[in-house]
């Protein structure tokens, strides 16, 4: 049976690989948007 201590140690890196996930998800929407307003503009301008 774990501990409570290894129980909490659990939910808290839980947590933060969610967090972290997340973000890097939310990063990598904002890029691709990025990236696609890059490609329409360097289009309209040629």
């Amino acid at each position: 049976m774990k501990s409570a201590h290894s129980f909490t140690s659990d939910i808290k890196r839980h947590s933060e690989g969610t967090f972290t996930s997340d973000f890097t998800e939310h990063l990598d929407n904002m890029k691709a948007r990025d990236f696609v307003h890059w490609l329409i503009n360097a289009k309209r301008y040629r």
